[in-house]
Formats: structure tokens, C-alpha cells, sequence
């Protein structure tokens, strides 16, 4: 088996080869910072549009029970009205 021996000495390509391993390294982390920091303003909108939905559904729910509210009064009221529309007509001819 051959026997390597090392002088000690750098090259420019290893200095380079270093940098660029450097470069890949601060890369890699600043993307790993970049990625949570992603993560924490995705899962602050999503708080936020749960809000926003619960809201809506809570509107909504409000909105259904007074259009309930005004069917059935209208329900209530219409026989009167129609009575007196029928009266009317008859006083009329």
C-alpha cells in the first residue's frame, strides 16, 4: 500500500476549496434560518384567518337567525295582510 505523506503546505485550490465549503455552510444555515422564520409567519397568517373564519361563522350563524326570525314574522303578518287585501277589494267593487 502506498504511504502519503503530508508536506503542510495550502495551495491556492485548497484555500479556494476551503471558501467555497465556508460559503456552502453559511448557505445552508442561513436557508435553515430563512425556512423557520417562514414557518413562524405562515403559522401567525393561519392564526389569523382562523380568527377571521370564526368570525365569519359567527356572522353568519347572527345573520341566519334573524333571517329566521323575519320569515316567521312575516309568516305571522302575511294572513293578516291578505285579509285586509281581500277586504279591500271587496269594498272597492
Amino acid at each position: 500500500m502506498p504511504q502519503v505523506e503530508w508536506e503542510w503546505k495550502f495551495s491556492p485550490q485548497t484555500v479556494l476549496s476551503a471558501l467555497n465549503l465556508a460559503v456552502i455552510l453559511v448557505g445552508v444555515i442561513g436557508l435553515f434560518y430563512k425556512m423557520q422564520s417562514d414557518l413562524t409567519v405562515a403559522k401567525e397568517n393561519v392564526l389569523r384567518l382562523e380568527a377571521v373564519v370564526t368570525s365569519l361563522n359567527v356572522k353568519q350563524s347572527e345573520l341566519s337567525e334573524r333571517s329566521a326570525k323575519t320569515e316567521t314574522k312575516v309568516d305571522i303578518i302575511l294572513p293578516t295582510v291578505q285579509r285586509i287585501e281581500q277586504s279591500l277589494r271587496t269594498t272597492i267593487r
